[in-house]
């Protein structure tokens, strides 16, 4: 199934050509205290990766062809309340990327990595996080024009391209969508069944 993954992603930077490709998953929202609610991460993130932890973030650089993936560190104390993480190269055999960086270096690494691009794709429509790290992006860069690296100049909405590229249902996006609708008719069945007359909604 990797393979399908790997192929939307080169299928992106394809339609990109050049730049840098930065995607993030959304921010886990508080119930109370220090419980969440069930996570569930963007689906544009699942579209191109099927990976589904927390604070997690995508770099595709079209131009070399290079995928690098953030993820949380395994830590003891992590551990200790989530349980064990899978180790940085697990993750990476899994999904097929080149290289997992630890989410922690997330502004350094993604400097180093894209120094010479003078275009970084986002999505725009995220929250303030994502535009905040756009802004420490390119203080990083100011800072290291004088040594060589390329100006940040445009700022371009990833999403386009993406919603373009969905359209068109590959293989697993058949398998999945085929496997929703069972599920959903047979709920439908069920539900249908189980209704009798004088029942409301919350009976069923």
């Amino acid at each position: 199934m990797v393979a399908i993954f790997k192929s939307r992603r080169a299928k992106l930077m394809e339609k990109c050509r050049s730049g840098a490709i930065l995607l993030l998953t959304p921010p886990e929202s508080r119930r109370n205290g220090d419980a969440h609610y069930k996570y569930r991460t963007s689906s544009n993130f699942l579209y191109l990766t099927d990976h589904t932890d927390t604070r997690c973030a995508l770099l595709l650089l079209p131009e070399s062809g290079q995928v690098h993936l953030f993820a949380t560190a395994n830590t003891p104390e992590k551990a200790l309340w989530d349980g064990p993480l899978p180790s940085f190269e697990d993750i990476a055999a899994k999904l097929g990327v080149d290289k997992v960086h630890d989410i922690a270096k997330m502004e350094e690494t993604i400097s180093e990595l894209t120094e010479y691009s003078s275009t970084l794709w986002i999505e725009l429509n995220q929250d303030k996080k994502a535009h905040e790290l756009v802004e420490k992006l390119n203080s990083r860069r100011q800072a290291a024009i004088r040594k060589g690296a390329q100006p940040l100049t445009e700022l371009k909405d990833i999403s386009g391209p993406l919603s373009e590229l969905r359209l068109f249902k590959d293989d697993e996006d058949i398998r999945r969508m085929r496997a929703s609708s069972t599920l959903a008719r047979e709920g439908h069945l069920e539900a249908m069944r189980a209704c009798k007359p004088g029942m409301n909604e919350r009976e069923i």
